[in-house]
């Protein structure tokens, strides 16, 4: 846990209808006549259970004094994964792209960290790719033809949620292929051995 402290330099007097409360780690408020109220506000707290106590440090009219402690509950920021491809559909031997991104979902904000673990039809497609900035990639050449299911999932880290992408799926055609064929003797006679080669 943290704490964080309000502390007032003055109260209101009779000549003053607000006076500026000066926070420690959060953002300076005003307490206002005649209510003698103070509001302050912050993004900054990092996630976990955090004890907030405000301070009034009193005033040659009035003693100071110190607020119960409340306790502030910070939950991790909800992410969303989005996943591509570039280019689909490919042939055997083709390398195609996959591009994860992590956004951060409201009412959440900042940037994520960590890594994302790409899974093609069901299995780990090698170890967690990390994050750069807000994009991570992997490129794979040896899919079998056919289709296969991907996912992308954002592992989480201290501040943000784990999030899965939608499926998508890739295609792979069969690679198109050649056959060469030579003879050993192009101009050869009746009942002379040829050698044919095929080549593919």
């Amino acid at each position: 846990t943290s704490e964080s402290a309000i502390d007032s330099r003055r109260l209101c007097s009779s000549s003053s209808q607000s006076e500026t409360v000066e926070p420690a780690s959060i953002a300076p408020s005003r307490l206002t006549c005649p209510d003698w109220k103070s509001s302050a506000s912050t993004s900054e707290l990092s996630t976990g259970n955090h004890t907030i106590t405000a301070v009034y440090s009193g005033s040659t009219s009035y003693s100071g004094s110190t607020s119960a402690a409340v306790t502030q509950d910070v939950n991790k920021a909800p992410t969303t994964t989005s996943l591509t491809q570039d280019p689909n559909p490919t042939v055997h031997g083709q390398g195609v792209t996959f591009t994860a991104k992590v956004a951060v979902a409201a009412p959440g904000a900042g940037t994520p960290t960590g890594d994302v673990q790409f899974t093609i039809d069901g299995d780990p497609a090698g170890t967690a790719k990390p994050l750069d900035g807000d994009t991570a990639t992997l490129t794979v050449s040896d899919l079998d033809p056919g289709n296969h299911d991907v996912v992308a999932t954002y592992t989480g880290d201290g501040d943000f949620a784990p999030s899965d992408s939608a499926q998508i799926v890739h295609g792979v055609d069969q690679a198109r292929t050649e056959v060469d064929l030579t003879s050993s003797d192009s101009t050869a006679v009746s009942g002379q051995p040829l050698t044919l080669t095929a080549g593919v």
